[in-house]
């Protein structure tokens, strides 16, 4: 056998071992990145880590708004186009606002979420719905849900679909949201409004 063609040999051997050994370590660390992520899944330590991270001051917003600041008196209406004063409805209570969408599927969600979990139904927690069109969401919700104007919302920026707002009973921003993410949780919300 020539000296070139046992080099040759000799070299395709190491090549062949170096992938097999970097196959093996990919599998490796796959499998143990799986059962890491399985078992954080299956113990609930997954959303735990995400919920102690998840904060007001890290949530997407893409509005004006801004924490701390008072809540600003949006122009609403009921369905009959009369002025809805919202000041009475946040006096001394914690509040949620959503804005919200007829024809956007999480703006629903958010819905019924907040009816599941309760908000709404104390003294302590209001809800308020701010729609363009109030009326779909007035069929499926006995929450409040008001008529806001577009203009209104463009006022402060407000294009995404839903925004939450949560408002402390001292009437200041607490939390703003553009958009609802599935790590917004009951407890999230209670802890942070």
């Amino acid at each position: 056998m020539p000296e070139h063609a046992s080099v040759h040999a000799h070299a395709t051997f190491r090549h062949r071992s170096l992938l097999i050994k970097a196959v093996i370590m990919f599998v490796v660390i796959a499998g143990g990145i799986t059962t890491g992520i399985v078992i954080a899944t299956k113990l609930g330590v997954a959303d735990k880590f995400v919920s102690m991270t998840l904060s007001p001051e890290n949530l997407e917003n893409s509005s004006y708004l801004q924490i701390g600041q008072p809540f600003p008196l949006l122009e609403a209406t009921d369905g009959d186009g009369e002025f809805v004063d919202l000041l009475p409805l946040l006096q001394g209570r914690k509040c949620i606002i959503g804005i919200i969408s007829a024809g956007c599927q999480p703006c629903h969600r958010l819905v019924r979420f907040l009816e599941v979990n309760g908000f709404g139904r104390s003294d302590d927690m209001q809800v308020i719905l701010l729609a363009l069109d109030p009326q779909p969401f007035k069929d499926e919700t006995e929450l409040t849900v008001v008529q806001v104007a577009s203009e209104a919302l463009e006022e402060f920026e407000i294009y995404a679909f839903p925004t939450i707002i949560g408002i402390a009973d001292d009437g200041r921003i607490s939390l703003v949201s553009s958009g609802f993410s599935r790590h917004i949780t009951e407890d999230f919300l209670r802890d942070n409004i």
